[in-house]
């Protein structure tokens, strides 16, 4: 290969496709583990709002044109136990899923709040939504939604954020915001 080549652009396209196929195949992997109950150890403290901040600044690291608002509590500590890597990659997939759906450009909402034993971590977006028919399949494997067409996925992402939240003994929920 010389510079000035022209396989560069082909060379371009087949390392997003592997790039792509990596990320296809590292969802499943995850998917099988979480469907497989083999995350363990669910008992380590995780900081949250630390958590979030860290996630936050990894996606501007690689998202342009992203509004992003927080919100909490007030307080320094909202901690939870669980897995800190498992709970990063359901805020990655929520964040992800945020900016490729929402609106454009992106503006992004998200909140956390304590109350008693439980803590509520939403996210709300600019998107179209979801159909509402179709809101009850959203966290399915393989489901995307029929307002999708033409936009990169695989109907994984809400799937593994669905698992990592129940294996941490939460539940998910989904709806469409009143515009």
């Amino acid at each position: 290969w010389q510079a000035g080549d022209r396989s560069t652009p082909h060379l371009d396209h087949a390392e997003n496709e592997i790039q792509r196929l990596d990320r296809i195949i590292a969802d499943m992997l995850s998917l099988t583990r979480l469907e497989a109950k083999l995350p363990d150890r669910m008992d380590a403290p995780v900081n949250l709002l630390d958590l979030v901040n860290e996630r936050i600044t990894d996606l501007r690291s690689h998202s342009e044109n992203v509004t992003l608002r927080i919100e909490h509590d007030g307080a320094n500590l909202i901690e939870v136990l669980g897995q800190r890597p498992l709970l990063a990659r359901a805020l990655d997939n929520l964040l992800s899923n945020a900016v490729k759906y929402g609106g454009t450009p992106p503006e992004i909402d998200l909140r956390i709040c304590r109350s008693g034993q439980e803590v509520a971590l939403t996210i709300r977006d600019n998107g179209r939504g979801v159909p509402p028919a179709e809101m009850g399949r959203l966290f399915r494997i393989y489901f995307r939604a029929s307002n999708t067409r033409g936009i990169d996925g695989q109907g994984l992402g809400l799937a593994i954020v669905e698992r990592i939240v129940r294996a941490h003994g939460g539940r998910c929920s989904a709806e469409n915001s009143a515009q």
